[in-house]
């Protein structure tokens, strides 16, 4: 018999984790706390048909309720397809739910009650004006419908649409809330809490100061979140008759809605749709996920959002007991072969946030970044030669990877500008088509940027 000969096999080792283990929070595991679940989006072809959806509301497990240009829709929370449209006498603003009604604002044209009595069928059956007064805000509960009217205060109605009082404000009513005998009112840079046990004689019983202006609110019967644009997200307890503030969520982009579910806390940003938890003290911010056009309001039940997600809906998830690191990086970044340039970096997420960069063509400092929760971090960035090339890495459990566009050139006044095609129509056909800016050469072009809002 020969000589035996044994060879020992194994994989390969796997790669460093370039990134220093990183533990979450007692009770928490590392994962991606938000998920996406459905949308439906469509780009109509004519443009008098777009639906421009700004809030969002959850009736029950099967069905939610979106509104914006497209009057009223009712979305399935199955798989975010738009069911039913009712178009109103003008566009919806903000919505509310009590029972089987729903009370839409329109900003400039009163308010709408609709019956959701038989669901997925929709029926406008009411429309109340409203004083000489853009109407922002709506909250409705037991009967009750408190309306945000700017300057002419908090309207308080009836289900019937008929007036009980007003709540007069110092600035403005920009978003309202309302949960059983208990009112708030976000009045400019501040909070009101009323008692409305007799609503036609409203009691004031607290007011706190807001570091920026609430543009919604949201309200339980005991936490209250106030939605306030670039200032972040304002969380507050009511105890008895008063107000006790409990801490600032910062998210990226702009919180303009916010929704409470159990102790969940949804914030729609614009760029993000960003979830926290208000178990902790103070609030503990979990994690975010990307809409797919624009997240302009939330709505949340059971741990499940429907996003109003501009020319469509969005459904997400919360996965209970995740948490994650959230990386927040510029799409493109300019550097100028003589001074430079600079990429601002942010951890909006709950956890210690790591990134390593890798470049081509240039030099960065510093090349990584260890972000504390909410810290942020400007890395420097130098041309040297070559094709400028940018990419990350990080430990952010749903962008572990991406790329940076390098911008080095401009177009200098008087210089042809590159080659451009854009959506566009002419008057009076609004059929949408492409536009060459090269069909135009010769010609002056003015481009104009316009919203209906």
């Amino acid at each position: 018999m020969g000589p035996l000969l044994l060879l020992a096999c194994s994989a390969p080792p796997e790669a460093p984790d370039p990134f220093d283990p990183v533990e979450p929070p007692d009770g928490y595991a590392w994962g991606d706390p938000v998920v996406t679940l459905a949308d439906e989006h469509l780009w109509p072809d004519d443009p008098r048909d777009l639906v421009e959806w700004m809030d969002a509301e959850v009736v029950d497990a099967d069905w939610g309720l979106v509104t914006g240009v497209g009057g009223v829709g009712v979305i399935s929370m199955a798989d975010a397809a738009l069911v039913t449209q009712v178009d109103g006498p003008t566009r919806g603003y903000r919505l509310a739910v009590d029972g089987d009604a729903a009370w839409v604002t329109t900003r400039e044209a009163g308010i709408w009650r609709l019956d959701l009595s038989a669901l997925p069928d929709l029926v406008l059956d009411r429309e109340v004006p409203t004083p000489e007064s853009w109407t922002e805000d709506i909250a409705a509960d037991g009967g009750r419908v408190l309306v945000a009217a700017q300057e002419a205060g908090a309207l308080v109605m009836d289900g019937e649409g008929r007036a009980l009082s007003t709540l007069p404000v110092d600035e403005t009513a920009l978003a309202v809330a309302l949960v059983g005998d208990r009112a708030l009112v976000a009045d400019g840079a501040a909070l009101a809490l009323w008692d409305l046990t007799d609503p036609s004689a409203p009691v004031a019983l607290d007011r706190a100061a807001l570091p920026g202006e609430g543009r919604d609110l949201a309200f339980d019967g005991t936490t209250v979140a106030v939605a306030m644009g670039g200032s972040g997200v304002a969380v507050f307890e009511v105890q008895g008759d008063g107000l006790r503030e409990r801490g600032l969520v910062e998210a990226p982009g702009s919180p303009f809605s916010v929704a409470l579910d159990d102790r969940r806390l949804w914030v729609a940003t614009w760029q993000q749709v960003v979830l926290a938890s208000l178990a902790e003290e103070p609030p503990l911010v979990l994690g975010h996920e990307a809409p797919v056009q624009a997240a302009m309001g939330v709505g949340a039940r059971d741990g499940v959002a429907l996003v109003a997600d501009w020319l469509g809906s969005t459904v997400m998830r919360a996965e209970p007991g995740l948490i994650g690191a959230e990386v927040d990086l510029p799409a493109s970044v300019r550097v100028d072969p003589a001074h430079g340039g600079a990429i601002a970096a942010r951890n909006p997420g709950g956890v210690t946030l790591q990134v390593a960069f890798e470049a081509e063509g240039l030099t960065l400092e510093p090349a990584t970044l260890a972000l504390a929760p909410g810290e942020r971090a400007v890395v420097t960035v130098t041309a040297t030669s070559g094709t400028p090339r940018l990419k990350w890495s990080s430990n952010d459990p749903d962008e572990p990877e991406g790329a940076i566009e390098v911008l080095t050139e401009g177009v200098a006044v008087g210089e042809p500008h590159p080659a451009l095609s854009l959506p566009c129509f002419q008057l009076p056909d609004v059929t949408l088509e492409t536009c060459d800016l090269a069909a135009h050469r010769g010609e002056v072009v003015f481009m104009a940027y316009f919203t209906t809002w």
